[in-house]
């Protein structure tokens, strides 16, 4: 019975701080919505989150033998995000410049690579374990800054140049956030609450098949209510 009280306390807070990252998160989508420029005020956000992500990864790494080097992973992810926002930090003609807007992320990620094999050139001592750190920052980056570039690009949806008209950005940015929230809820409730079965148990013991089944539907459900 304790037991159970406590995952029904911790249930009942996750779903109040939940809700209320998405009500700061649709409040900044707002202010975005009439700033200057699409995705402006959500950028510093997406910087942030990438960063954060890119600390995590970077965590993943500390007990391997050949690790990647931090700040390459830092700034190749920032890079990488703030390339892929070119079109709405500078009036780019005609359909966001030759490379298209894709091509921004693309090109931010070739600088990352870029700005790798420099980090392992600068630290070079002896042959062995290049290829794996270069692959393991390579990895990283891609994680943290290329999907962020992606969640950049729904931003800049629009009929617009650079996204200027910027409202299916935003419904895209906003549905993408609430049906993750949703699902990151479902998953946790009905884990914590049903959770019997082991998804993970060496990766990750919290995870259940009952989580994940009531994250998916609770994903499913929200998104047939948007699309309706």
């Amino acid at each position: 019975a304790p037991q159970s009280d406590r995952r029904v306390y911790v249930f009942h807070w996750r779903l109040i701080f939940g809700t209320l990252i998405v009500a700061v998160l649709v409040g900044i989508c707002c202010l975005d919505f009439y700033g200057p420029r699409p995705g402006i005020f959500l950028l510093p956000l997406a910087a942030a989150g990438s960063l954060m992500s890119a600390s995590e990864v970077i965590s993943f790494y500390s007990h391997r033998e050949h690790r990647p080097i931090p700040w390459v992973i830092f700034g190749g992810t920032l890079l990488t995000v703030m390339l892929s926002a070119a079109p709405m930090l500078w009036k780019v003609y005609p359909s966001d410049g030759p490379i298209g807007r894709l091509g921004w992320l693309a090109l931010g990620m070739t600088a990352s690579l870029l700005l790798a094999l420099f980090g392992e050139v600068r630290r070079y001592k002896e042959p062995g374990g290049v290829a794996s750190k270069l692959a393991l920052t390579v990895l990283a980056i891609i994680h943290a800054g290329g999907l962020m570039g992606f969640i950049i690009q729904l931003r800049l949806l629009g009929d617009g140049p650079w996204g200027t008209d910027g409202r299916w950005g935003l419904v895209a940015v906003v549905s993408m956030i609430a049906v993750v929230k949703v699902s990151d809820i479902g998953a946790y409730g009905i884990g914590k609450l049903f959770g019997r079965t082991k998804f993970a148990p060496l990766l990750s013991p919290g995870k259940t098949w009952e989580g994940l089944a009531g994250g998916l539907a609770a994903a499913a459900i929200m998104a047939l209510l948007l699309l309706g």
